[in-house]
């Protein structure tokens, strides 16, 4: 038997590595009644960013400018990382707000969104998806907006 409520929960930047569970076990106590799904999107991997050679650069014995710039680089790496993330985010939040507008899954059920970090972005396009949708008159757009 479906649930009338459904809560969603986004993980943020480097999450998705750790178990979901876990991240989301007050959430699903708090909503007891309610069926809780915890979306597993990719954010990019921190296996990714903490490669050896990023963690060991500016190990060895150099001058300061050289491990200045090391740092640097790292701190770059980064940034792009999340930048990435980021774009994964938005991609994410636009595929489930066309999900929850075109398919049966929020039909007659209230939708709660929750996100912790880049999750957040990725409710946030959801969101403006479904509202896009809805200024065309798609109707399942319309139902699921007035449940959120």
């Amino acid at each position: 038997m479906k649930s009338k409520h459904v809560v969603i929960c986004n993980h943020g930047f480097w999450q998705e590595n750790g178990r979901l569970d876990e991240w989301w076990e007050n959430v699903t106590a708090y909503f007891k009644h309610a069926e809780v799904f915890a979306m597993a999107w990719s954010s990019g991997s921190s296996e990714l960013f903490l490669t050896k050679d990023n963690v060991n650069r500016g190990t060895k014995k150099q001058g300061k400018s050289s491990i200045v710039s090391n740092l640097l680089s790292i701190v770059n790496t980064g940034k792009k990382q999340f930048m990435y993330a980021e774009d994964q985010a938005r991609i994410t939040g636009i595929l489930l707000g066309y999900f929850l507008a075109k398919s049966g899954f929020g039909d007659n059920r209230a939708i709660t969104l929750i996100g912790y970090s880049l999750g957040s972005v990725v409710n946030f396009n959801c969101l403006k998806t479904m509202k896009r949708l809805y200024d065309r008159k798609i109707q399942k757009a319309a139902l699921v907006l007035n449940d959120c």
